[in-house]
């Protein structure tokens, strides 16, 4: 029996106003794929989710915040033949902020539209996530530190 792996997808808005959110995605390094996606990684080994998620998110960004669970979680095979369970996490930010990259990772980042940011999304289940995400009117608002 194939191990399942689990890892994080975090979402990271900006409310620009009550209808329109700026989407911050990132542009993976060629020898990653060369897609764009959002913050991403593995959880280590006791590590609970919610710390992967934190962790990830300033690893890829320099953002400290705490990115809260959408309630959302999806398996899919990976190219390596492993089972994963990607749990769907959302950072809200009041406002569009510079952050970081990892070039090991990424080669750029943009803050799209919300459109813009649901027609980059290639693979069926993150872009499930992110149009829940556009249409959720969230309340809370995670204060980054960079």
């Amino acid at each position: 029996m194939m191990k399942t792996l689990s890892k994080v997808q975090v979402w990271i808005y900006a409310q620009e106003s009550e209808l329109y959110k700026k989407i911050l995605m990132f542009h993976t390094i060629p020898s990653r794929g060369g897609f764009w996606q959002p913050v991403t990684g593995g959880v280590e080994s006791g590590e609970l989710l919610q710390q992967a998620a934190a962790r990830e998110l300033y690893e890829e960004t320099s953002l400290s915040a705490t990115p809260l669970f959408t309630g959302q979680m999806f398996e899919f095979k990976s190219r390596w033949g492993h089972w994963v369970q990607e749990f769907v996490f959302v950072v809200r930010l009041a406002s569009v902020v510079p952050v970081r990259i990892d070039p090991q990772e990424h080669d750029s980042f943009e803050w799209l539209s919300q459109d813009e940011a649901l027609g980059r999304t290639e693979h069926e289940d993150s872009h499930f996530a992110l149009q829940s995400i556009v249409d959720k009117k969230q309340k809370s608002v995670a204060s980054a530190e960079f």
